[in-house]
Parts: C-alpha cells; sequence; structure tokens
C-alpha cells in the first residue's frame, strides 16, 4: 500500500489526522491536493513508512508540471502541520509548494531522524 485514498472526494476536509499507518509511504498525490482547500489541520503520527506527505500516483509519474501549476496545487488554508514519529520522512513539500503555505501559523516536526528539510527536491518532472 503507497497511500491511504485513491478515489474519495475530500473537498470539504477541514482536518485530518493519519495515525499509525504503519505501511503508507505517502499521505496524497499531486492529483488529489488540488481539491483540499479547506484543510485547516494536518496531524500525521506513527506511519513507519511515510517518506514524503506528497507523491506522484501511478498516473502522474511520467507527467511534467510546471513550477506555476504546483504552486496552485497548494493548501491555502492550512494553518496547522504537526508530524510526529515518521522516522522515514524525508521532507514535506516539495520545494515548488513553497510559497503556497499563505496561512501556516503552526509547523511542529518530532522525531523524524532522516527529515531533510521541510521543502525538499520534488519526485517529478518540473517544466520552469
Amino acid at each position: 500500500m503507497r497511500s491511504t485514498w485513491k478515489s474519495l472526494v475530500l473537498s470539504n476536509l477541514t482536518t485530518l489526522e493519519v495515525n499509525e499507518c504503519k505501511r503508507i509511504t505517502h499521505v496524497f498525490t499531486y492529483s488529489m491536493i488540488a481539491g483540499l482547500v479547506y484543510l485547516k489541520v494536518l496531524k500525521i503520527w506513527l506511519c513507519e513508512k511515510l517518506e514524503q506527505i506528497i507523491a506522484k500516483d501511478d498516473d502522474e509519474r511520467d507527467q511534467i508540471l510546471s513550477v506555476s501549476h504546483l504552486q496552485s496545487l497548494c493548501f491555502p488554508s492550512l494553518c496547522k502541520i504537526e508530524v510526529r514519529e515518521c522516522r522515514k520522512l524525508k521532507n514535506l513539500f516539495p520545494i515548488a509548494m513553497a510559497s503556497g503555505l499563505p496561512k501556516l501559523k503552526i509547523l511542529r516536526v518530532t522525531k523524524a531522524s532522516r527529515l531533510l528539510g521541510v521543502f525538499g527536491q520534488d519526485d517529478i518532472n518540473v517544466d520552469v
């Protein structure tokens, strides 16, 4: 299992807690995050194999996405992110989304020993 859900419509979601999902490698795909405009709180705990929060799904692997498209896929309402005990997590968001969190006030990451940074290299083909 690579992600938690694939075809759910989550457009009205305001809070998401992902807890003890030992086998997921990512929480969202790029195609999913465009619909999460109301997400305010994201909490992720004890996900042993989680490497990144957002990743390409199999259908998106060969697509080339523009930086402006990635920036538009942001979380415009997200104000709190809390990540605990996700020891394989490398980064929280792709670097292209660095300006895409306008309301973020609280960012708490603990016990993430492999974390390289909040924003990391994209696992995608980017057209600038």
